[in-house]
Order: C-alpha cells, then structure tokens, then sequence
C-alpha cells in the first residue's frame, strides 16, 4: 500500500447558493491540518463560493480567498 490513502468521494448538488454555503462551513468545522480537498465542476457551479465559505468556517478573511 502506498504512503497516499484515497478517502471516499461523494456529490454534492446545491439548489441555492445558501445551500452551497452551509456545505463549505460544514467541510471547514471538519478539516484538519494538513488535508486536502479536490473541487471539480464546471464554470459557474459554485467551486468558488464553496472556498469562501470553508475559509469563512476556518477563520481566513473573506478577502483573502
């Protein structure tokens, strides 16, 4: 086994942008240092307002994402 451990992957689809913030608070309340999370979508569904709002959770000025 490699020293990369592959978590699960799941989908997400928001219906609001609000939903799209609660998502991104939540992942930021879990994350630990030192972990990575991947983004995929295409333009416009909401990769950038999922960041702003894992930077909220986890302190980072809004600003700065």
């Amino acid at each position: 086994m490699s020293d990369l451990e592959m978590e699960p992957q799941f989908e997400f689809i928001s219906k609001s942008e609000a939903d799209t913030r609660h998502l991104g608070v939540a992942i930021g309340d879990v994350l630990a240092p030192g972990m990575v999370v991947g983004l995929n979508g295409s333009l416009g569904s909401g990769k950038t307002r999922l960041t702003q709002a894992i930077g909220e959770s986890l302190g980072i000025p809004e600003g700065q994402v």
